[in-house]
């Protein structure tokens, strides 16, 4: 993906602004929408040779009416205004029906393929800077599909106002926990989405048994290199740097798992990982 900076001139009641422009050039987005025209080029012909066949049947005998019916198909697809036809014939002959790309036409299309313009007043931005921005654009209606299909919170059946609005708290506050998770995924360099690190860490099984006196002890399932790495992730997010130095995310995980179940009473020591 490249750009270029330009100019982009605004004018309203008579004033111009000019503002900083950047025109960005997006390869996977020019080959979409080249795979697409040619797809639609594809079904256009398809149409046409429909026509073409139907030459001679009732309301397709005339010049006029196969001209009728090939230029209703190239009205019904975007690529049509890149395309000519023209039937001819004459009283007595058959009638026939030709096409021809308008080659002019297609390369004024494909000249701006995949390219697009980001305006801004702000003249300090680089342009780097300014396709950072705009590619976070979208980050506020991704959060939108996560709160309402990755979160596993709803459904929940409720009627008051107190209630809505507290199933709407508990909501957010899930939401907001899925994204700092995302955070300091990236701030750690660790390239996964939330989603894939609780798919990840959602094979670890923490087994936990309680003896007749009370004590508790607790093993974990076999810890992959990955989930080690999304756990010290986590565990450097919860505890903050001041916490790092013990070094065991797996040692964490139990540690946790033990405070939200309550105290441990005295017993024998914890088992390591197996």
């Amino acid at each position: 993906m490249g750009g270029l900076l330009c100019q982009a001139p605004f004018t309203h009641q008579g004033r111009t602004v000019v503002h900083r422009g950047l025109v960005v050039l997006s390869g996977p987005m020019r080959t979409a929408l080249r795979r697409t025209r040619a797809q639609q080029f594809h079904a256009l012909f398809t149409a046409l040779r429909a026509v073409q066949a139907k030459i001679g049947h009732p309301r397709y005998r005339s010049v006029t009416e196969v001209q009728r019916r090939a230029e209703t198909q190239l009205r019904r697809w975007p690529v049509g205004q890149l395309l000519r036809v023209e039937a001819a014939g004459t009283p007595d002959g058959p009638v026939t029906l030709g096409g021809w790309v308008d080659r002019v036409a297609l390369a004024e299309a494909m000249r701006t393929d995949g390219r697009y313009r980001l305006v801004t007043n702000d003249f300090s931005l680089t342009p780097a800077r300014m396709l950072a921005l705009y590619r976070d654009k979208d980050a506020v209606e991704k959060r939108f599909r996560v709160f309402k299909q990755d979160l596993k919170v709803r459904p929940l059946f409720v009627h008051s106002d107190e209630r809505l609005q507290a199933m709407l708290l508990v909501n957010l506050i899930a939401l907001l926990a899925y994204s700092l998770l995302e955070r300091q995924a990236q701030q750690q360099k660790l390239c996964l989405t939330a989603r894939r690190m609780l798919e990840c860490l959602s094979t670890i099984h923490v087994v936990e048994v309680e003896a007749w006196d009370g004590s508790r002890t607790c093993r974990v399932s076999d810890i992959s290199p990955e989930q080690r790495r999304v756990l010290t992730v986590i565990r450097r997010g919860v505890c903050g740097p001041a916490a790092l130095p013990a070094p065991d995310p797996v040692r964490w995980l139990l540690a946790q798992t033990l405070s939200s179940a309550g105290p441990m009473t005295s017993g024998p020591p914890l088992p390591a990982a197996v």
